[in-house]
């Protein structure tokens, strides 16, 4: 069996006085008996196990390759690692004064969690942090904070390719198609209502919120990085007719469109 700890169990304290703190990462690899963690009063930080190949059994689920749990601190903590050749495990115990917040902030359940198409990215910033932990590179700690920061807008933002609806996401993201959200729904043999609750449920907003989300982008940024009149960026953006757009983009934005090109171009 292969294992690394970067920082041991000397560093698994809660650590308050640093913005963002790694107390322990690590891996098994090929792991030759069942190894049993049993933490009836949980630890002071949050804690990630991730499985990349093998199985791990935790509270009552299997993580497969690709699943990860997240524990909150204090949770009680049950789980195993299955042995097998091949199996490789990753885990990171980490806390810090902004760590609550970036957790509630991007509404992180405790819990498991799939990567989907993110396990690639989120396995390579782990061996990145494991790396400069354990080769004592200079400012570690604030290069594995940033990656600690993106390992976690990952969990809260996988990408939408990952979903069965990618097709109709391109679709919802080209302000030139006015498909309707039936005829995108009948691309995938569902009624309009089955396709809007699937949408939400994968992306987190129904389909007409997420166009109407992705063509007030595309504006917001022509309002401020081009001197295009505000008819020629609703046409750009979708809208045939330049007041619709307005009246939709003052509820969007809760400005009109004038206005937040003046106060965006004021604040450069």
């Amino acid at each position: 069996m292969q294992f690394v700890y970067a920082r041991g169990l000397s560093h698994i304290a809660y650590n308050v006085d640093v913005p963002i703190y790694i107390n322990s990462c690590g891996y098994y690899r090929d792991v030759s008996t069942d190894i049993n963690v049993s933490r009836p009063e949980g630890k002071d930080n949050y804690h990630v196990l991730l499985t990349s190949s093998g199985k791990i059994r935790v509270n009552g689920e299997e993580l497969i390759a690709g699943k990860a749990y997240l524990f909150y601190p204090s949770s009680p903590q049950y789980y195993s690692y299955e042995s097998g050749e091949g199996s490789e495990y990753y885990w990171i115990h980490f806390s810090g004064k902004i760590v609550p917040e970036i957790i509630e902030g991007y509404g992180i359940r405790e819990g498991v969690f799939d990567l989907g198409a993110s396990r690639g990215e989120f396995e390579r910033m782990i061996k990145m942090m494991i790396r400069a932990i354990s080769e004592n590179f200079k400012y570690a700690d604030d290069y594995c904070g940033g990656l600690l920061s993106s390992i976690l807008a990952l969990v809260a933002s996988p990408p939408v390719i990952s979903s069965p609806f990618f097709k109709a996401v391109k679709l919802l993201s080209d302000p030139s198609d006015n498909q309707s959200v039936e005829e995108i729904a009948s691309i995938y043999n569902m009624s309009a209502n089955h396709f809007i609750r699937s949408f939400k449920q994968y992306v987190g907003m129904s389909p007409n919120a997420f166009r109407i989300a992705k063509r007030m982008e595309i504006a917001c940024e022509m309002l401020v990085s081009t001197d295009m009149s505000v008819e020629r960026i609703a046409c750009a953006a979708g809208y045939d007719d330049s007041l619709y757009f307005s009246r939709a983009f003052k509820k969007q934005e809760g400005m009109s469109p004038s206005e937040y090109r003046r106060v965006k171009r004021s604040l450069r």
